[in-house]
């Protein structure tokens, strides 16, 4: 199968700022100009529903603070021969249309690959100081680092003095220990944070920029421990936090945890300071990511017209895509009446795989009736059948449509809910063609 779903890894991510991949230099630009304007600390949120390319959009405004950061501290032969992305982002359209003049440093934190760890402070500082020490020439190293949380860490019932501190941060990384919890006071702990930030912002750099992603994905007591945390320890004029988050999904979240009386929207927003919409991609940019393909021309039209129906996103989009691009293009032995339903079939089943596992089992049987409920309302279904069954578009057509919708959703109640194996006779199909069609859907050839 053909993957179009790209992950956002760092060369995933330049190239898409090369490319200016859905347009998106404008609305990278419009963002950094908005952290330009933040005198002080900041809370912001970034919505969007999950598949409408959140994590793609934060690291490319990641890699973009780190391209001018960079930039502005280096000379142009030092940066062609120490940044990695330099080739990539030089030329693109959110580098030429922006203008930094404050230097940030950007952090890339995925809560859901920590939501695991005792305590969501402790990773979050461990992933700073990690990716800054290896991002960045900082004063930053794991011996200080250990040093300084050992400091404040006076209560532990160990003797301090014999631990080696790259024990004491190996064991951190490992979610073993919690030095933090150990703390006296909660002024020690701001100190103990204020001293790892001195360390992380270096005299270069004036603001550090936190990306928190996929907060809305993390277990409950782990999301609302990490919001609690960073509003309550991270007030820091020097730092601003960006959590990208499907807003929706974590006040659902949030209203599950404490209960259905519990004002979970409200709670949310007392987190952010500005709360922003990331911009939809436009109509005529998700087209680009559309399954048509002259080859298999009726079944992708199909799909793409299912797709803008059931307000797919770009994940989404992308994954429909790959798999009917995948569906095998020989149907075997198959008559042509064959081909003609495997075109509408397959496309409902792979549909429903992503959208409605119970639907897709009760069409598996045969007591479905998606078809005839979907078939009037979708246009693409109008013009193949009246195609499929050589119906004259000039003549009063919609009565004969009516009746070839009925006849499919019969031949389908046959194919997929049969009893018996008396032959269909008002259609010419071959009586293996449930086989056919789900092998098909399987990504085997018939």
């Amino acid at each position: 199968m053909k993957k179009y779903v790209q992950e956002a890894t760092d060369i995933n991510v330049w190239t898409s700022l090369k490319e200016d991949t859905f347009d998106r230099g404008k609305d990278i630009r419009e963002f950094i100009e908005g952290l330009e304007l933040i005198e002080g600390n900041a809370f912001i949120s970034l919505d969007a529903k999950w598949g409408d390319g959140k994590t793609f959009f934060v690291r490319q405004i990641e890699e973009t603070l780190k391209y001018f950061r960079a930039k502005q501290m280096e000379t142009e032969e030092k940066l062609l021969k120490d940044l990695e992305s330099y080739e990539y982002l030089k030329e693109s359209v959110a580098v030429k249309e922006t203008t930094v003049e404050h230097i940030y440093l950007p952090v890339y934190y995925n809560a859901w690959m920590y939501d695991d760890h005792n305590d969501p402070l402790m990773s979050l500082l461990l992933v700073m100081t990690k990716q800054c020490g290896g991002a960045y020439n900082t004063k930053i190293n794991t011996k200080s680092l250990g040093e300084r949380l050992l400091a404040v860490a006076s209560s532990l019932p160990i003797s301090i003095k014999k631990i080696n501190p790259a024990t004491i941060i190996k064991d951190l990384q490992e979610g073993k220990m919690d030095i933090l919890s150990a703390v006296k006071t909660e002024e020690d702990i701001k100190e103990c944070v204020r001293d790892v930030f001195n360390d992380i912002i270096v005299e270069e750099a004036e603001k550090l920029v936190v990306f928190i992603d996929e907060l809305d994905r993390c277990k409950p007591s782990f999301a609302i421990e990490m919001l609690e945390r960073i509003k309550h320890y991270f007030d820091d004029e020097r730092i601003i936090f960006v959590v990208s988050l499907n807003k929706e999904q974590l006040i659902h979240t949030i209203s599950n945890y404490y209960g259905s009386e519990f004002d979970a929207t409200r709670y949310l927003n007392r987190f952010f300071d500005v709360s922003i919409n990331l911009p939809e991609i436009s109509w005529y940019q998700k087209q680009k990511v559309q399954c048509t393909n002259s080859e298999r021309f009726w079944i992708t039209l199909i799909a793409d017209e299912l797709s803008d129906y059931y307000g797919f996103s770009l994940r989404d989009k992308l994954i429909y895509k790959s798999s009917i691009e995948s569906l095998p293009r020989d149907v075997g032995d198959a008559f042509s009446q064959d081909k003609m339903y495997l075109n509408i079939f397959e496309v409902i089943i792979v549909l429903l795989d992503m959208v409605d596992a119970k639907e897709k089992k009760a069409f598996l049987e045969g007591k479905s009736n998606i078809l005839i409920d979907l078939m009037p309302r979708i246009e693409i279904y109008k013009k193949y059948i009246l195609r499929s069954f050589g119906i004259d578009i000039r003549d009063d057509c919609e009565e004969k449509l009516t009746e070839k919708y009925k006849l499919v959703q019969e031949v389908y109640e046959y194919v997929f809910g049969r009893d018996t194996e008396e032959y269909f006779k008002e259609a010419d199909i071959s009586r293996n063609l449930k086989e056919i069609c789900i092998k098909a859907c399987n990504g085997l050839k018939s």
